[in-house]
């Protein structure tokens, strides 16, 4: 509980304290102003005094209550049922009562006197212990409810901290399972270009490492900036034109103001990988890709020509498109879609606006 909480919390149990004293002084001033003995002068000064004394004793009961929550012997009971802790707190308020009624008793006979019957154990004796226990049931009441509004809280925060563990992980796992399918498709991409031309495998292979660095450097972030996402986009585009060539033609079009806006990590090399997957690239029929955003998305969008040999890139399971959805379920109102449209397939992610 951090420093306000506490001091609004004192503060609030001084103004209820404050109403009970009120309270109790005023019903027995107008108990006593209707005895036809009384003196309304005299009442007033009693009343004086009843209301900074009632304050005290109820902050005596708090205190004590307090100190017996830390005791050796209720902390020993704490496991034994609610019967034995309700027969604790019987006593314990009982006791707490007869004290503080003996030593208010006797405070009344040595600053006023004439309340000196005589007799220590009169009816004076027995009204003031009447009106201490049941302060101090209120008391114990009132503490009780707070701790257990207190505990609730506690539990509540704490499933709300183990739900959002629960989420991150899910997450991480979800972005996790997108790097081994980048890896996998780069090696197949390299595979093919060791036969074809050595000097350009190498060259991929020095631009690969580059490329899965930042998948390394980017493993425990849920999200990333869209600038450092279109520097990732860049470099992987570089490593496909060295197969592709010409065949293979992007455009950028993002607004400044949206580079600082998130991404969970890798997304735009996915929606680039999945669109040289499943459309043809060639010479004649050039698989034209645009990045850009636009009203707080970041949209990939390419001419959509599906090729139908999809296996010589491995079978499509829309696994990447599937974790990315449910990566977005977990950080974001809004899902990524997926449309076709006048001839172009185009992907629509929501940007996260930074924190």
């Amino acid at each position: 509980m951090n420093n306000k909480n506490k001091s609004d919390l004192k503060r609030n149990r001084f103004l209820l304290y404050l109403l009970i004293a009120f309270l109790v002084t005023v019903l027995d001033f107008l108990g006593e102003i209707n005895n036809e003995n009384s003196i309304l002068e005299q009442e007033l000064f009693f009343a004086t005094l009843t209301l900074p004394s009632v304050i005290g004793v109820t902050y005596l009961l708090y205190f004590l209550r307090k100190w017996t929550l830390n005791s050796r012997f209720y902390k020993s009971i704490q496991g034994k049922g609610v019967l034995y802790q309700r027969l604790f707190w019987g006593v314990a308020i009982t006791t707490m009562a007869l004290v503080l009624t003996f030593f208010t008793r006797y405070l009344s006979i040595v600053i006023l006197p004439e309340f000196d019957s005589g007799v220590f154990f009169d009816f004076l004796f027995l009204g003031i212990f009447i009106g201490i226990f049941f302060v101090g049931l209120f008391v114990h009441a009132l503490e009780s409810f707070s701790e257990l509004q207190k505990e609730n809280q506690q539990v509540q925060i704490r499933i709300k901290d183990i739900e959002n563990e629960k989420l991150i992980a899910k997450f991480l796992n979800l972005k996790n399972q997108l790097n081994p399918h980048f890896l996998f498709n780069s090696f197949n991409s390299l595979s093919g270009l060791i036969s074809m031309n050595p000097k350009k495998a190498d060259y991929f292979l020095s631009e690969l490492s580059k490329v899965y660095r930042y998948t390394l450097d980017q493993s425990d972030e849920l999200v990333v900036p869209l600038s450092k996402e279109l520097e990732l986009i860049r470099s992987y585009i570089a490593l496909q034109q060295i197969r592709f060539g010409k065949s293979l033609v992007i455009d950028y079009n993002v607004a400044a103001s949206d580079l600082k806006k998130m991404v969970p990590p890798m997304t735009l090399e996915l929606l680039v990988e999945n669109a040289i997957k499943h459309n043809i690239v060639e010479k004649e029929r050039p698989l034209e890709v645009s990045v850009y955003t636009k009203d707080n998305y970041v949209i990939v969008s390419n001419n959509y020509q599906p090729r139908n040999d999809s296996n010589q890139y491995g079978d499509s399971t829309g696994k990447g498109l599937y974790n990315l959805i449910n990566q977005y379920d977990i950080i974001h109102t809004e899902k990524p879609k997926f449309e076709v449209r006048n001839g172009k397939y185009t992907a629509i992610v929501p940007l996260i606006e930074a924190t």
